[in-house]
């Protein structure tokens, strides 16, 4: 199986894990959401790709938020004997359509064709869970990919652990615009298709 992994690191250096994994040996807290069910959505043997879109501001390097998520993903993938490629997507901290422009021709084709996607929105700048919907339509409309999970972490971070920490699975939000193009100009159709797939 092919894979692509999506996400956005944490600007802040300090942010406590807070996301567990349940093993044998004890609950293990992941900072990024998506790592804690990571090794639960990929099959064994599979090639992974990991995309990190880091937001850097004028003077920071690459790498300075990244490392540590790109350290956490390696380590829930360890025992997967998955071959794993990390691709470093660096962006400066401006909206602009510039730079978004060119940050969306970067990504798509660093998605790798015929693959199941796993998104993380949590962290990243405000544009992002914006952003990625579009990226993924044109991954499933022109890459023929699939979209398995696209997932966000909720948490009251003021705490130290964090409390009320959940893990929220958005997937069903995404899928309904997609599936929206199916009914073409069937209102009461596509209606019922709502109201029978949020039932």
């Amino acid at each position: 199986m092919n894979y692509t992994v999506i996400y956005s690191p944490s600007m802040n250096l300090a942010a406590k894990a807070a996301y567990p994994i349940d093993e044998k040996e004890g609950n293990i807290l992941m900072v990024l959401p998506l790592n804690s069910v990571l090794a639960s959505k990929i099959e064994d043997n599979s090639n992974v790709r990991v995309i990190i879109v880091e937001t850097l501001k004028p003077g920071e390097k690459e790498w300075d938020y990244a490392a540590r998520f790109k350290e956490e993903t390696e380590k829930v993938l360890s025992k997967k004997g998955c071959a794993i490629e990390f691709v470093l997507d660096p962006h400066p901290f401006d909206a602009s359509k510039t730079n978004i422009a060119k940050l969306y021709r970067n990504l798509t084709r660093l998605i790798l064709p015929e693959s199941t996607l796993l998104v993380d929105i949590t962290f990243g700048p405000r544009y992002i869970t914006l952003f990625y919907t579009c990226l993924l339509s044109y991954a499933e409309r022109f890459l023929n990919c699939e979209i398995d999970s696209i997932v966000y972490g909720q948490a009251d971070m003021k705490y130290n652990p964090p409390k009320d920490v959940k893990l929220c699975d958005v997937t069903s939000v995404y899928l309904l615009s997609s599936f929206s193009s199916l009914f073409g100009d069937k209102k009461e159709a596509y209606d019922r298709f709502i109201d029978e797939m949020l039932s």
